[in-house]
């Protein structure tokens, strides 16, 4: 459950920041729906095999994906903020 909220938590944060792409944050939230339709996708689709261990390492790639964009979003050097002016001490 914290591992839910702490994801929620990121996504939200990663999608009010303009350092993130779009795509970034979608995979994001994809890697989180996933895992809970999987079981959804299995019951509706029990003719055709084993669904949901098959889409396992799709889910799984999902969030690799998210985690390998949101780690080279972090660390491009274009988005790094520039420090504020400082004032000369007031004589």
């Amino acid at each position: 459950m914290a591992a839910l909220v702490w994801m929620v938590l990121v996504l939200r944060a990663q999608r009010h920041d303009d350092r993130w792409q779009r795509a970034t944050v979608m995979y994001g939230i994809a890697a989180l729906a996933v895992p809970f339709l999987l079981p959804l996708a299995g019951l509706l689709l029990v003719s055709v095999g084993n669904v949901p261990a098959d889409a396992i390492p799709a889910a799984e790639t999902l969030m690799v994906i998210w985690l390998a964009g949101s780690a080279h979003e972090l660390a491009d050097p274009r988005h790094q903020s520039t420090p504020l002016p400082t004032r000369p001490p007031a004589s």
